[in-house]
């Protein structure tokens, strides 16, 4: 993981802060998103880093694929020691929330605290553990080269109200290109080895009673409460925050309530 430590350049630093926290943005987003956050208040040095593909670290994403989770907390390690940070606190949003998680069980006694926002990877999603398995993520990658039909296939699928209306137009906006669509393949299966299931997570969070709060919009119909409810159920409900937004707005509702609840609380 050395070439990780000096090469790796898929993040951004926002502000100088004491307390450090690790951002990790959606699909399709940059390292930009979580610039609001560095302007609330002095108190956190912002680590953003980016998802595999998404950034012009492509040759090193490439290499890191075989197991990306490991890599980028390793480099966190790395950033952490380098910049005398001796915890942290962790945000993922969407399929960030992936990375979130598998940092943050990696060792838990250094996390402050734990943000999982429209949190992609809390409960089971059957589909990417298969298209992402070893023996699958070939033809998976062979299929998503095809966006044309990928996008007919979805139309006809949202004709049999299998799936709704926003997830269909969410779909087909991520697979519009050859090159999108490759996108997607590429991050999918360089995030296979961060499944954190259930009640692995929720074991580390008690065993080490970590602060966390798992945000969602209570408008999304991409990660919809039902999908959330195998955790949910599990979690104190100060735990579960809802906020009124869809899946797209509920990070800047994010920003929002980290201001005016977390931030305000501990002054």
């Amino acid at each position: 993981m050395k070439n990780i430590q000096t090469n790796f350049q898929g993040f951004r630093v926002m502000g100088t802060g004491p307390r450090l926290l690790i951002c990790f943005h959606g699909y399709g987003q940059t390292v930009d998103v979580f610039s609001p956050l560095s302007k609330m208040q002095d108190k956190y040095t912002l680590l953003s880093i980016a998802l595999p593909y998404h950034s012009d670290n492509y040759a090193l994403d490439r290499k890191l694929s075989v197991n990306y989770p490991l890599g980028i907390y390793h480099f966190i390690l790395y950033f952490a020691k380098k910049h005398q940070f001796n915890s942290w606190e962790i945000c993922g949003y969407s399929i960030g929330a992936r990375l979130a998680q598998f940092c943050y069980t990696q060792n838990p006694k250094k996390c402050d605290a734990l943000y999982l926002v429209a949190p992609d990877g809390v409960g089971q999603n059957y589909f990417f553990s298969t298209v992402t398995h070893r023996l699958f993520n070939p033809l998976f990658k062979k299929v998503m080269k095809r966006s044309d039909l990928l996008i007919k296939s979805i139309q006809l699928i949202r004709k049999t109200r299998v799936i709704s209306a926003s997830l269909s137009s969410f779909a087909q906006q991520n697979i519009g290109s050859k090159e999108q669509s490759q996108k997607v393949a590429n991050t999918w299966i360089a995030l296979r080895k961060a499944k954190i299931s259930n009640s692995k997570l929720l074991y580390y969070l008690e065993e080490y009673n970590t602060p966390y709060f798992l945000v969602r919009g209570k408008f999304d119909k991409i990660i919809t409460a039902k999908k959330l409810r195998g955790f949910t159920k599990k979690a104190p409900v100060y735990r579960v925050i809802a906020l009124p937004a869809n899946h797209v707005s509920v990070l800047t509702s994010f920003f929002q309530w980290f201001k005016e609840k977390r931030l305000k609380n501990e002054d």
